[in-house]
């Protein structure tokens, strides 16, 4: 641009100059034959200086505009590849999501063998780290409430992990003792992540809640690494507190597995188990935590009604909590009545 401007001004300044050699610059008003105005050599310049202005001016906006439009096009072009790249991972997320799903127990057999139940997930994003698992063993059911390490694709991740820890310990241990799947499950996580090589710095885990549950004695076993046991009695709830470790991580502090409670129920009585996501989320006038106090007592006022009135309302109490602020978690409550 600017060399075109210089050579544009040189051949003026020299036009300038041939035209001062021959006489000067003449203009004519036609009047009489031979009246002529020559016009100064100030006026000529003057004339020159515009002439050349305007001229380079319309050079550079002719620039400007084909250099605009050279970028405009390049910038289409990025966002139409990076639009294309977005569609391809969130389909494959999307997919991923079904195959998450999959994981989820058959509805249709749950609805049998607890027929008033309750399994409220909700993912901060299409894929998440929250899981449940209910499925019958030896007559006896085991259901599970498992909160990943993060969330989003990490978290999907290991809820495939932690599903596969769950299943192995079962059919390995042969045993239906909460503690002793727990602790089994600990060891599948450890070894599936690498986390017994001393390099390995990947410390993530899940926190779990584990309840057996004998229908012909009304006998509940329950063992919790990180998640407790809410327990619903005359609409009062009880709370069996979790040991304070987690299923995979590394933990030296961590010697034993967390106990096994044994509770009788009696016809009536609820018990849930959720992922701290709930009582994490912020919200209400103040953008405060939902926390812990509160979702006991959202239990405790619901707790006459029948389950899926409760998973109804539950839901519509968190998105009024909500409003206005962002799901920072994934979102598990487990609930089974007897």
């Amino acid at each position: 641009m600017r060399t075109i401007s210089s050579t544009i001004c040189g051949l003026l300044l020299l036009v300038a100059n041939n035209l001062q050699a021959e006489g000067g610059l003449y203009g004519a008003f036609f009047g009489e034959e031979h009246d002529f105005v020559c016009y100064t050599s100030v006026h000529r310049n003057f004339f020159l200086a515009i002439f050349a202005g305007v001229l380079v001016a319309g050079i550079f906006a002719w620039s400007r505009f084909r250099l605009k439009n050279r970028t405009a096009k390049e910038l289409s072009l990025k966002n139409k590849l990076i639009e294309e790249q977005n569609k391809d991972i969130l389909d494959s997320i999307r997919y991923a999501s079904r195959l998450q799903q999959a994981l989820e127990p058959d509805h249709t057999s749950l609805k049998k063998v607890l027929p008033e139940s309750l399994f409220f997930l909700k993912p901060r994003d299409i894929v998440g780290g929250d899981f449940y698992f209910a499925e019958e063993h030896k007559g006896k059911i085991v259901i599970a409430a498992i909160d990943c390490t993060g969330h989003g694709v990490p978290g999907a991740f290991l809820t495939f992990i932690g599903h596969n820890a769950l299943r192995n310990a079962l059919e390995k241990t042969g045993s239906l003792d909460p503690s002793v799947i727990i602790d089994a499950m600990n060891s599948e996580v450890k070894n599936s992540l690498g986390q017994q090589r001393p390099e390995n710095e990947l410390n993530d885990g899940m926190e779990v809640g584990l309840c057996v549950y004998d229908r012909a004695t009304r006998n509940l076993q329950y063992a919790g690494a990180g998640t407790a046991l809410y327990l619903v009695r005359s609409g009062k709830v009880e709370e069996v507190k979790a040991a304070k470790c987690s299923v995979g991580s590394i933990q030296d502090h961590v010697v034993a597995p967390p106990p096994t409670h044994t509770i009788t129920l009696s016809d009536g009585e609820t018990f849930y188990m959720s992922s701290d996501g709930i009582a994490d989320q912020f919200g209400g006038p103040d953008g405060k935590k939902f926390q812990r106090d509160r979702l006991k007592k959202l239990l405790e006022e619901i707790s006459s009604h029948s389950l899926s009135k409760q998973k109804e309302i539950l839901s519509e109490r968190i998105s009024s909590w909500m409003e206005g602020h962002q799901q920072t978690d994934d979102m598990l409550l487990v609930g089974v009545r007897v």
